[in-house]
């Protein structure tokens, strides 16, 4: 992958900065940009595995509930260094799309039992109903999961590269980092991630 400033990071590190400072105009425009990235990595995710859910109605709901959450939480923290912000938020997107595939797995538990909400489902379950599929929403899962249990420093690099779509040049001047060494830690965590990807 090519190190180079992305001009869209280098917006979102300007209005994190800006609204980390008390900034309301940038609070405003950071929450816009945090709904757009929360929408498309729901989107793209969902779109490529889980089409059917990707065209259903309430994938907008789910977003623009976790949107608010991202947003009440970076109000009320207490350290809005945006390095520190950074982190957080790539911590909470991933937290966010494993709530959505918990969501889901109860959504097709309940279609595979008969409590789907209407009648019909009581008729048994039909396969050809579900929005979801247990494997690809498996290997969700455990994508995230596996995510969660990387060294610190691989974590963060995932965070900030996959959820919060950063260019590893980014990375590497928001952490003060030598670029060569987020592209290893970067290049570590994608080889222990392979099987998901």
């Amino acid at each position: 992958m090519p190190m180079h400033a992305d001009p869209q990071s280098s917006e979102f590190i300007d209005l994190l900065k800006r609204a980390s400072a008390g900034d309301a105009a940038a609070r405003t425009q950071l929450g816009e940009h945090l709904h757009r990235r929360l929408s498309r990595l729901c989107q793209l995710k969902l779109a490529r595995d889980f089409p059917l859910v990707a065209a259903h109605h309430e994938l907008d709901s789910v977003v623009h509930n976790a949107w608010i959450s991202l947003m009440e939480m970076f109000d009320r923290a207490e350290v809005r260094e945006p390095e520190f912000v950074l982190k957080w938020l790539g911590t909470k997107i991933r937290f966010m799309l494993l709530n959505m595939a918990t969501e889901l797995r109860r959504q097709h538990a309940h279609v595979q039992t008969g409590f789907g909400g209407d009648s019909s489902s009581t008729a048994g379950y039909d396969p050809g109903q579900s929005t979801v599929d247990p494997v690809k929403l498996t290997a969700w899962t455990e994508f995230h999961n596996a995510v969660s249990a990387l060294p610190d420093d691989e974590r963060l690099v995932v965070e900030l590269h996959y959820y919060c779509d950063l260019p590893q040049a980014d990375i590497a001047e928001q952490l003060n980092l030598p670029a060569k060494q987020v592209s290893r830690t970067w290049l570590r965590a994608r080889d222990k991630l392979r099987k998901y990807l």
